[in-house]
Parts: structure tokens; sequence; C-alpha cells
């Protein structure tokens, strides 16, 4: 898997991804977008989900992505352990992942994310084929 840092933002969270190719960075983004909102290691692997989510390019696949991922927080209280993209292209992504429903007694909020934002969004490939991304959260 790739890895995340944090960036400098004034007001809002700032993550940058990166992953040695698109399945690569899109898991790292959802692991990156989960261990922002809790601690990851306490999170159990209960329950299992499939996922599915479309856009007509790859900047807006990362924000369906990761709006998608959020929605199944701040809806459904479901926090994701892993994640394992099964299909991708620029547009689609096909993934299940493993997690289990907030439990305030055992899972910290970290961040109290209120969404994602189309601010500094953006997802490119280097020249060494790595991908590299990043999105903004709205705290």
């Amino acid at each position: 898997m790739g890895r995340f840092e944090e960036l400098p933002h004034t007001a809002d969270l700032k993550l940058r991804f990166y992953g040695k190719d698109l399945k690569d960075l899109f898991q790292t983004a959802a692991l990156g977008l989960f261990s922002s909102l809790t601690e990851l290691p306490k999170i159990e692997g209960k329950e299992t989900l499939s996922l599915s989510v479309s856009a007509p390019n790859k900047e807006e696949l990362l924000y369906q992505w990761l709006r998608h991922l959020y929605l199944k927080f701040a809806v459904d209280e479901y926090l994701l352990k892993e994640c394992i993209i099964e299909e991708i292209s620029r547009t689609h992504i096909k993934a299940h992942a493993s997690g289990e429903r907030y439990a305030p007694a055992r899972h910290c909020i970290l961040h109290e994310i209120k969404g994602i934002t189309y601010c500094d969004l953006k997802v490119e490939q280097e020249k060494d084929g790595s991908w590299q991304a990043e999105a903004v959260f709205d705290v």
C-alpha cells in the first residue's frame, strides 16, 4: 500500500496520497480518510461492504470515491479498516471493504470531518509511473 501525509492548510484537513498505481492510490486515499477519522488499529473487520463508484474523469472519481466512503461513516456510522479494489479505471471503481459500526466507547474521533471539497483536488501520474493525489476535507 502507498502512503499519505497531512499538508498544511489554513482551516481544513488536506491530505496527499501516494500510490505505485491508480489502484494503490485509491486504496491509500480510503485508508487516509478513515485514519483521519479514528485510529485504524481499533477498528475490527466484522462486516464487509461492496462498493462501486463511477465518474467522468479521475479527479471526479477521487472526489466521488472519498464522498461515498465518507457517507458510509456519516450516514451509516461505518468505519472502514481495509479496502480492496477489485477493478479500477480512470472512470470507475469496484471494491470491497471491511470494518465495523462506530462504537463511541472504542472509537475516538480524531477529526470531525463534515465533507469532502473540490478545493485543491488533484490526481496526477508521476514521470516514474507512480501516482499522487491531494484532497481537502471540510472540518
